[in-house]
């Protein structure tokens, strides 16, 4: 018999395979194609960049290994190209560790890029010519605000106040050393501070397309609740089609969804995690039916405690806004 903590890791990875088409996946699979086509016809010309930048939880993540895997099919990989590379940053690290972990990226494809050796610019010139070598028309660099620091030495002597914008800017400098006479498109991915810098590099953002619209829907929008509405019953129906939770379903009777918009403020990604727990907290029970208990449990450790919400609906019931409507 399989342990309730072994079975509770074995639903979640299920669910992590779950991708709900929305049209906000759709609108961003499709620049990140219009980026692909562009870098293949640039024909020794500049490429294209993307801003990707929105809270945690809203969904980057998902929707950038969908589009990677559906792109690096095996038959690419076996010639050994990697049409889109998805490259996740450490935390905390300089232009030279970002060239480090791309190059990182690329060798688990099988490439002896000597990732660990080597200046800021030899190191940047490898990760050129691997990308062309491996045909990569898509670089994704997620978690990107982990970008904080230039290596430059000439920034040590620059004011204060001023060094945060200044290595801002040589920081958006790399990105767009990676689209002038490229042949890989880029997209930046990432929270807030991941805008610094296209706001210190004006010329970066002249070469991007505009910002892909992860925000939070408007519960009081009448499309934007219909992509809610629609998203959370696609969820769930998979959910239950996969045999994870039997009762899946029965959670878009009104006041479980109501709560479920409550909690989640409308952001996709966070309908899926909130589920997800709830889904860990009945396994780990010993039952395969969701309850309301799971869910408040789910929001309490996932949402409460982590300081993303103030209260929980589920066991305080509706804020008076919510309730009024």
């Amino acid at each position: 018999m399989t342990a309730p903590s072994a079975l509770a890791a074995q639903r979640r990875l299920q669910m992590d395979g779950i991708l709900v088409r929305h049209p906000r996946l759709e609108t961003i699979h499709e620049s990140f194609d219009l980026l692909m086509e562009h870098a293949r016809n640039a024909n020794g010309g500049d490429t294209l960049c993307m801003p990707m930048i929105a809270p945690s939880q809203s969904g980057k993540s998902t929707i950038i290994r969908s589009f990677a895997a559906a792109k690096n099919t095996p038959e690419k990989l076996a010639e050994r190209e990697i049409p889109v590379l998805h490259v996740t940053l450490d935390a905390n690290i300089t232009r030279k560790g970002l060239a480090q972990n791309i190059l990182e990226a690329i060798s688990t494809f099988g490439y002896e890029t000597g990732y660990q050796r080597g200046s800021e610019t030899l190191l940047l010139q490898r990760v050129r010519t691997y990308l062309k070598a491996a045909e990569t028309r898509l670089l994704v660099i997620d978690e990107f605000h982990h970008v904080l620091r230039s290596d430059n030495q000439l920034v040590a002597y620059v004011p204060a106040d001023e060094k945060k914008l200044v290595a801002a800017h040589s920081v958006g400098e790399t990105v767009k050393r990676f689209l002038i006479g490229g042949n890989t498109g880029v997209v930046i991915s990432g929270i807030e501070a991941a805008w610094d810098p296209f706001k210190a590099n004006k010329q970066l953002v002249q070469r991007s397309l505009p910002k892909a619209d992860l925000s939070a829907l408007d519960v009081d929008d009448n499309d934007d609740v219909a992509i809610f509405n629609k998203f959370l019953a696609s969820y769930l129906v998979e959910v239950e089609r996969r045999g994870i939770a039997k009762n899946a379903k029965s959670l878009l009777q009104d006041r479980p969804a109501e709560c479920i918009a409550e909690v989640t403020g409308g952001v996709l990604g966070s309908i899926c995690n909130l589920i997800k727990g709830a889904v860990v907290e009945m396994t780990l029970d010993g039952r395969d039916e969701l309850t309301t208990a799971d869910l408040a449990a789910a929001t309490d450790s996932g949402f409460v405690r982590m300081g993303l919400r103030s209260r929980n609906p589920f066991s305080e019931g509706l804020s008076d806004r919510r309730a009024g409507k």
